[in-house]
């Protein structure tokens, strides 16, 4: 049977209806994306069909024991741990009358399962992958039939693109959110949040390791529990505190620095804290690959090479109160200016304007 002929209507023409495959929790891609789209007018819908609802009764270790149990499951019976997304994800998007579908979590739809909603809802598939390679293990995204694959990191781009002639990979790299209210705090609000160095993220090995090799500066550390691994928070100092929302716009304002460091598999790319950062208005620390590439190093956002030289640069800044404010300052207005969001999510609705015109 052929596909049934898509409705998709794009950029400057009329409202898009876009189905996000994900949780729209807070700071999480998925909600950033769908607040942007709607602030351009667009109609968004967000859910993960398949899975332990969120709303759930069951105890969270349980829920996630039970979701594991149900990939497991999958993986051995058709040879995808998400094989059981393809009839919910049908009535939901038959449901929501989408027009486009954004999968950000790109393992979490096979390509037997894309190939099905495209033959039979003649719907454009958007892969949007927000992090490093090293996480990207199970690639069979290229085997399935995207429109459009977005990726962060140039490395990635020439790797997957490029190199394998594949003119559906483009690079967009990530953002902060636009769409939130600014944060204009108190003195009150800002001082439980007072310290010289923060830094907010997972918890993992090397990050143990890099923490470590700052020891005699206090870092207050925030971030999600490491779940299985909580053995790691015996070897670092944990402020027990997973800051999202207004509560890490206060953390970032509080903090003297805000240390940024990137992640091993991050090869060209930047990673999300660069952007959020930024335009929450705090003062940077960076050895983001791609950091320079978009800030000023010298008036915008500081870098390091290395723990030798961050210990010295961290010494420096911490004595220098007035040009960190100028530096946070200008790196605020550049991101404003040009890394919301909403930047990124006009770049995808054009690029798939000019895909309706061909």
């Amino acid at each position: 049977m052929a596909a049934p002929e898509a409705r998709y209507v794009l950029a400057g023409r009329s409202a898009v209806r876009i189905a996000i495959l994900g949780r729209e929790t807070t700071s999480s891609m998925e909600a950033d994306i769908a607040a942007a789209l709607r602030e351009l007018g667009h109609h968004v819908s967000v859910e993960r069909p398949g899975f332990v609802p969120l709303d759930t009764r069951m105890p969270h270790r349980a829920a996630a024991a039970l979701e594991r149990l149900l990939c497991d499951f999958d993986l051995m019976r058709s040879g995808h741990p998400y094989a059981r997304f393809e009839s919910p994800l049908l009535r939901w998007l038959r449901r929501e009358r989408a027009d486009v579908l954004v999968v950000v979590t790109l393992p979490l739809l096979s390509p037997k399962v894309a190939a099905e909603l495209k033959r039979r809802l003649g719907i454009r598939l958007v892969g949007w992958y927000p992090d490093h390679v090293a996480n990207l293990a199970q690639h069979d995204f290229l085997l399935a039939p995207y429109d459009l694959i977005y990726l962060k990191d140039p490395f990635m781009v020439r790797r997957f693109g490029e190199f394998l002639g594949d003119d559906r990979v483009r690079h967009l790299p990530e953002a902060f959110d636009g769409c939130a209210p600014p944060v204009d705090p108190t003195p009150k609000e800002l001082e439980p949040y007072r310290c010289d160095v923060m830094l907010w993220g997972n918890l993992y090995p090397y990050r143990v390791r890099f923490l470590q090799a700052l020891d005699g500066f206090r870092i207050r550390l925030y971030g999600p529990p490491p779940g299985a691994r909580r053995w790691l928070l015996s070897q670092v100092e944990h402020s027990g505190i997973d800051v999202r929302g207004r509560e890490k716009a206060l953390a970032c304002l509080g903090a003297a620095v805000c240390l940024n460091p990137s992640h091993f598999g991050e090869v060209e790319g930047a990673n999300k804290r660069l952007w959020e950062v930024a335009g929450l208005g705090g003062f940077q620390l960076t050895n983001v690959p791609a950091a320079s590439s978009y800030f000023d190093p010298e008036t915008e956002v500081a870098t390091f090479s290395d723990v030798a030289d961050l210990r010295n640069k961290l010494s420096f800044f911490l004595g220098q109160p007035e040009r960190r404010s100028r530096m946070a300052a200008a790196a605020q207005a550049k991101a404003v200016a040009n890394h919301t969001w909403m930047h990124r999510a006009r770049v995808v609705l054009e690029d798939l304007s000019r895909l309706q015109k061909n």
